[in-house]
């Protein structure tokens, strides 16, 4: 979040990964640097771009699902059990306190570095803000395409939010859930997040994916692959795909050229569904059902609100004021 405000402020175009912060406040506030500076800021949620994910929104657009009102996102791609190596030095030629920045100053832990930092509160959002934010991405996307087929609405933040689940699988250093169940509604519609990080089958032909359900039919959405139903089960239509990266990255300079707002634009399509990895956390949490104002981003919880960014960031990188 801290370079990508800078860099706005500076004039630069910003490609910056997912979710768009450590927190929502951070996301609020690069939406709030990009709009006062007029910047482009792509998101590196790769799917926005690739051909397989548009096919997929145009069966979906064409209106043959019907009626929505359910989609659900899933992990199902085992991982495994970190351990809990013993606190020790930074590899030679580490600026460890450059490495942290605004987090807390800790002992140096190898699962608190490279690869792993992403599962400690001080640094990472767990996998729902990791992987899940790629499959809540497209079923937002999904339904919210479903919707507007109907003349509805499209879907933008949710109203009200609630999570259960725990670290009840691995015994290890990790601090977020392994096991999680997170429900978002919105006007008339139910979005669910489910994470099994520890099952090693697929869960509707796909270890990790997106579906939207309406009562003329149902369409699968995996990384690679798309598969639509009627509502007597039948196969009516799919797409394949692959590597959707370099496409992401073209669109982007493609962009910064022209101007105009990228596939995954912040402020319409990134934060919207980077608010949905970080309010599902907050939720799990505190362990209570939250309502959301999308307005402000606020919850109706003290408790929750206090999670809504850090406690306190670390000096010299403290959160630029925009």
């Amino acid at each position: 979040a801290i370079p990508t405000i800078l860099g706005c402020q500076a004039g630069k175009d910003v490609y910056v990964e997912k979710p768009d912060g450590h927190n929502l406040e951070e996301g609020r506030r690069m939406v709030a640097a990009m709009r006062k500076h007029g910047r482009i800021v792509q998101l590196g949620t790769q799917s926005r771009t690739a051909e397989r994910f548009h096919q997929a929104m145009a069966y979906i657009r064409s209106g043959k699902l019907g009626k929505c009102r359910f989609a659900k996102a899933w992990e199902n791609a085992k991982q495994s059990a970190l351990g809990r190596p013993p606190d020790g030095d930074p590899p030679p030629g580490v600026d460890y306190d450059m490495w942290l920045g605004p987090a807390p100053k800790r002992r140096f832990n190898p699962l608190r570095f490279h690869g792993h930092w992403r599962w400690f509160f001080d640094y990472g959002t767990g996998d729902l803000g990791n992987d899940g934010v790629h499959r809540l991405d497209v079923a937002r996307w999904a339904l919210s395409t479903a919707a507007e087929a109907q003349g509805e609405p499209p879907l933008v933040l949710p109203t009200a939010v609630s999570a259960t689940g725990g670290k009840w699988y691995f015994d290890d250093a990790q601090e977020w859930p392994d096991t999680l169940q997170v429900t978002y509604e919105y006007p008339g519609k139910v979005l669910t997040y489910e994470m099994r990080i520890w099952a090693p089958y697929r869960y509707l032909g796909f270890p990790e994916g997106a579906a939207v359900f309406g009562d003329q039919g149902y369409i699968v959405i995996g990384n690679s692959q798309w598969r639509a139903f009627t509502n007597s089960d039948e196969p009516v239509a799919q797409g394949s795909g692959g590597d959707d990266t370099v496409g992401h990255v073209r669109n982007f300079i493609q962009c910064v050229k022209s101007r105009k707002k990228p596939n995954a634009d912040l402020e319409t399509v990134g934060h919207p569904s980077s608010v949905l990895c970080h309010a599902g956390n907050i939720a799990w949490r505190t362990g209570k059902k939250l309502k959301l104002d999308p307005k402000t981003g606020q919850f109706d919880d003290r408790e929750a609100n206090a999670l809504r960014t850090r406690p306190e960031y670390r000096k010299p990188w403290v959160l630029p004021t925009v």
